[in-house]
């Protein structure tokens, strides 16, 4: 079982990956700001196994999550990023070290074959 962390702005994503990783006997915390999240991050000593974070959001966008993540020294887990902007991001995403990028909308059997690969 993994302990896997969620954040995005909208509310029916944060339910549907939620009610999908649970079904697959995961741990799941989810959160809608990016900064609730980085807090949750540096007061649980690797607490999460893989973050799943939304790319575009309000107050930091996902990109700029993923920089701050990385410098946590004591983070260990896994991280991926959602986006419908995949294409236009690849660099970008490269840049930060993310090789997991989901596309939205989300194919419901994507995202389970995507959790069940990595948790």
């Amino acid at each position: 079982m993994a302990r896997i962390l969620i954040v995005d702005d909208e509310s029916e994503i944060l339910e549907l990956i939620e009610s999908e990783v649970k079904s697959l006997g995961h741990e799941v915390v989810t959160t809608n700001s990016p900064m609730h999240a980085l807090q949750l991050l540096k007061d649980h000593l690797n607490l999460f196994d893989l973050v799943l974070c939304d790319v575009v959001m309000p107050g930091k966008n996902g990109i700029d999550f993923v920089r701050e993540v990385n410098r946590i020294p004591w983070f260990e887990g896994r991280i991926a990023l959602m986006s419908s902007y995949t294409d236009a991001l690849a660099q970008e995403f490269k840049d930060v070290g993310v090789t997991d990028v989901l596309r939205k909308p989300f194919d419901v059997q994507k995202l389970m074959s995507f959790f069940s690969e990595v948790c």
